[in-house]
Parts: structure tokens; C-alpha cells; sequence
């Protein structure tokens, strides 16, 4: 989304309007890596006029597996003993 922004005795906000359209990466998707506060997965220019974004051409995919490990550092550590 976008919106207009004027500064002056009082902050003035425009409706925001639809800046683009598509599936993106936004932290989540299997494609980027781990999700948190510090998962960027875009860019944008130094004068903010293009962005680089990943697409995701996944976002339909359902997991149906779920592996979870028990004691990992344990078993780990056993297997250093050997």
C-alpha cells in the first residue's frame, strides 16, 4: 500500500491506495528463512523508488510432515562419546 504524507501544522494522510499486487515473502513461507522481527525480505532503493522483493510461487504448498526432534543436544553429545 501507499499513501501521501504532508507535514505542516498538522499531519495530513491520504487514503491509502494499492501500490502492487502478487504473492511475496513476508517472513513465513519456507522460501526466506526463519520468521521474526528481523527476517527482511525485501529492499528498497536509496531514493525509495524500487523495491526487491522475493516472490513466492509457493504459497499454496501444505506441509504434511511435521519432524520433531527429542533430546537433540543429547544425542548430539553421544554421538561425540563414540
Amino acid at each position: 500500500m501507499r499513501t501521501a504524507v504532508r507535514f505542516g501544522s498538522a499531519l495530513a494522510v491520504a487514503k491509502p491506495k494499492l501500490l502492487w499486487e502478487g504473492h511475496y515473502a513476508a517472513g513465513m513461507s519456507s522460501s526466506c528463512g526463519v520468521p521474526g522481527p528481523t527476517s527482511a525480505n525485501y529492499d528498497v532503493t536509496a531514493d525509495g523508488t524500487r523495491f526487491l522483493m522475493i516472490r513466492d510461487r509457493d504459497q499454496d504448498v501444505i506441509g504434511r510432515q511435521l519432524n520433531v526432534l527429542l533430546n537433540g543436544i543429547t544425542g548430539l553429545n553421544r554421538g561425540r562419546e563414540r
